[in-house]
């Protein structure tokens, strides 16, 4: 496998390569805006069923299992842009720049999320909302996954805060490891993750609620991403897997298997927890590897999308600020009610993406620039 990992990981990665040295270095992946897009559409709309105002209002637990969905593919997107893009920076460079990506990490991620706690720093200030000491500490250290219960306001935060616990390792590992290592210690996190549920279902069920949002036992999701990246280096494999993907069969098994992963999370926790997380994992990984490399037609109309792939840029911004405006309890002022609620929300990620992101956005361009010697 060492030495077909050599060769362009994907077509646009290939084509990257010879963009002119003033163009930002992320590439943009075909089909990974759209399913940003449905990633945070999922998560919008699992919240907003619960809001206030909203017909036939429902708590239902398909409806936080859409949320977990949309989760789920935002950790497999990240791992595999985010592996994809080391890989890249090694191959170009020869070494990983680890304080370069720690930088670029923290343009990406705090500019838009500071903002948002300053919002509610404001709204405390102003009696309209009450925070406790832990809520502020954990949201500014990244721990918000490690309550047991977090504030509404601040409670989104447990995934950006398991992203941050396994970014702080991995470009180390990743540099420091060779590709087969790399890929055995991947492996071994996702094996890791799924012992680690099983034995607090078993061992401790009175903290099985954590399992949803502890770092060890969500990790695997990332880490899946991770290895698809690693893999679609393998030439051999990578032509095999795009060729299962591409069979008349698969898209019916898939979505079999999707349904009966559904139906464990709905019909048992335990079975949900151990099984239905990691089968949905893998189940969202093939869609990701498909859309990425042989997307049937269908798919890859879907993922062009013009508003879909708008709404894949905007997904991080409307993820940061949708629980501020999707509230369950009861709302002391009209805009927070459904559908004024999804109207503000959409004002609020589009001044935080062009007034806060995109800057950042640029300066991490700048800096990925000199990272890579261009």
């Amino acid at each position: 496998m060492t030495a077909s990992l050599r060769e362009p990981l994907l077509p646009e990665l290939a084509r990257a390569e010879s963009a002119p040295v003033d163009r930002p270095r992320e590439p943009r992946i075909s089909g990974l805006d759209g399913l940003r897009g449905i990633a945070i559409l999922s998560v919008i709309a699992s919240k907003a069923v619960q809001s206030n105002g909203f017909p036939a209002r429902s708590a239902s637990p398909a409806w936080n299992e859409l949320a977990s969905i949309g989760v789920e593919l935002f950790f497999l997107i990240s791992g595999y842009l985010i592996t994809t893009l080391l890989i890249r920076e090694k191959e170009t460079s020869g070494v990983v720049n680890v304080w370069g990506f720690y930088g670029r990490r923290a343009l990406r991620i705090l500019p838009a999320w500071l903002t948002f706690l300053a919002t509610l720093a404001v709204l405390q200030v102003g009696g309209v909302i009450l925070f406790r000491p832990i809520d502020w500490l954990t949201a500014a250290t990244w721990t918000i996954n490690l309550l047991p219960e977090a504030s509404w306001d601040m409670g989104h935060g447990w995934s950006l805060s398991i992203e941050e616990h396994f970014y702080l390792l991995w470009p180390i590992l990743f540099a420091w490891l060779s590709p087969k290592a790399a890929l055995r210690a991947i492996g071994g996190l996702i094996g890791l993750a799924f012992v680690a549920r099983w034995v607090v279902l078993f061992c401790v069920p009175q903290l099985s609620a954590w399992l949803e949002t502890f770092t060890l036992t969500r990790l695997d999701s990332i880490a899946i991403g991770c290895a698809m990246a690693y893999l679609a280096q393998d030439h051999r494999l990578s032509l095999r897997l795009d060729g299962y993907c591409a069979a008349n069969w698969f898209w019916p098994m898939w979505l079999v298997t999707f349904g009966l992963s559904w139906q464990l999370s709905a019909s048992s926790a335990k079975l949900g927890l151990g099984l239905g997380y990691p089968l949905t994992a893998l189940l969202l990984g093939s869609l990701v590897w498909s859309a990425v490399r042989v997307a049937p037609w269908w798919l890859s109309m879907l993922l062009r999308q013009r508003w879909l792939v708008g709404i894949g840029w905007l997904s991080y911004s409307l993820y940061v600020w949708h629980r501020l405006f999707l509230r369950p309890d009861e709302a002391a002022w009209s805009f927070m009610l459904f559908p004024t609620n999804l109207l503000m929300l959409g004002i609020a990620a589009l001044a935080s993406y062009y007034l806060v992101e995109r800057r950042c956005l640029q300066w991490k361009d700048q800096l990925g620039l000199r990272v890579l010697g261009r």
